[in-house]
């Protein structure tokens, strides 16, 4: 997964069995991705990277992904909206920055 975007977005549902993590970059736009279908590498831990300045990140994410965040912003941040699964299928870690952007992170 690796998706930039310059004064354009996506909205974009991707169903995999191996989602591996990547990166999403956003300047002057937005993107929205549903992974809620898919499932974590089978090594469980994948790092996505999302960084936004003057733009925004949604991701949904299935309920049984642990979510966490390491991300720094000016102006901006990135929220986690998710509820915590009692047995996760595996740790989603988010990290990047913000600047007059964010993002929010749902199930």
């Amino acid at each position: 997964l690796d998706y930039s975007f310059v004064f354009s977005g996506m909205d974009k549902k991707i169903i995999t069995d191996n989602f591996q993590g990547g990166k999403i970059s956003t300047l002057f736009g937005g993107a929205n991705l549903d992974l809620s279908s898919s499932k974590i590498a089978k090594n469980g831990k994948v790092t996505l990277e999302v960084n936004s300045t003057f733009g925004g990140i949604k991701l949904i994410v299935p309920k049984n992904w642990k979510v966490q965040i390491s991300h720094s912003g000016v102006f901006g941040m990135f929220e986690n909206s998710t509820s915590v699964p009692t047995k996760p299928e595996g740790t989603l870690f988010i990290k990047g920055s913000s600047v007059f952007g964010g993002g929010e992170i749902t199930n």
